[in-house]
């Protein structure tokens, strides 16, 4: 596939990975999928849902389309983005959330957030060239916070699941 092909059905791809990754913990649930996707409607819980999926195009993209970067580049490239989508995302789903709940006015924020993460991400992709594990050791750490707040959620409206009306896994 090109490369060009490959940027257009890029935010489509990660869409996917976050549609399945959004429903794997209901599915299945057990400590794994609990550190990888969401356990609840939180706005904070959605973020494993981002980054997971992220995690998951970053490394097709690497084997896929290896340029002169380390798998490291695009783990410090993907980190950059997921702070960028996240924060967009939460922000503004945050503001939706507390004025109506709206899934498809929800899913096209979501998605504005992926294309520009995107766009940053292809940027620093190739300009970005670290020779260490930065990016994983980060991607390690993050996942460690993420789960940190599932298991000891701090109790404010990012934490809340406005659905169940709890507070992250509930016991």
């Amino acid at each position: 596939m090109k490369r060009k092909t490959w940027l257009i059905l890029s935010p489509f791809i990660i869409f996917i990975f976050s549609i399945l990754i959004h429903s794997l913990y209901k599915l299945c649930p057990n400590f794994f999928t609990s550190v990888i996707s969401p356990v609840n409607e939180s706005i904070f819980e959605h973020n494993k849902m981002i980054v997971t999926s992220f995690f998951l195009f970053a490394i097709l993209d690497y084997f896929l389309y290896k340029r002169r970067n380390s798998l490291f580049n695009y783990f410090i490239s993907t980190i950059i983005c997921l702070f960028t989508v996240t924060i967009i995302f939460s922000f503004v789903f945050f503001i939706i959330l507390k004025t109506k709940d709206n899934l498809v006015l929800t899913l096209l924020i979501y998605f504005f957030a992926i294309q520009i993460s995107l766009y940053i991400y292809n940027i620093l992709a190739k300009k970005i060239h670290f020779k260490n594990q930065l990016g994983l050791i980060l991607f390690i750490i993050l996942y460690f916070i993420l789960n940190i707040f599932t298991y000891n959620p701090p109790l404010n409206g990012l934490f809340y699941d406005y659905h169940t009306h709890t507070y992250g896994l509930k016991k």
